[in-house]
């Protein structure tokens, strides 16, 4: 191989790992479970792409998100089901960083009996 074909490996071997090495981490050390209470729902348009998002009674936002590793692509139908004044148990990962328009992310959401 050629300098320059082991660069393009390099780059593309990076370009992978931020994609999901960096999710990877962030899902170990910031996963979280709890039950909320829906205030309300919405739709952010950001770079083109709806982002499914929505409002506790705590004024938390959440960003409800597919599950690319697990191969789950049902974003749209979980935001849907979502009701305000429900209480749901959420599973998921990250935090709120305002400066870089980042959201906890949602990856389950079942309703809650409690």
């Amino acid at each position: 191989m050629t300098s320059k074909t082991h660069l393009k490996v390099f780059l593309l071997s990076f370009l992978v790992f931020l994609l999901f090495g960096v999710d990877i981490i962030f899902y170990q050390f910031t996963k979280f479970e709890k039950i909320v209470t829906v205030k309300s729902k919405y739709l952010r348009n950001r770079q083109n792409r709806d982002q499914y998002m929505f409002i506790d009674t705590e004024n938390n936002i959440y960003h409800v998100k597919n599950r690319s590793l697990s191969l789950e692509f049902d974003e749209a139908e979980d935001w849907n089901l979502l009701k305000d004044g429900n209480k749901y148990l959420i599973k998921g990962y990250k935090f709120r960083v305002p400066f870089l328009g980042m959201y906890p992310t949602v990856v389950r959401i079942k309703l809650s009996d409690k």
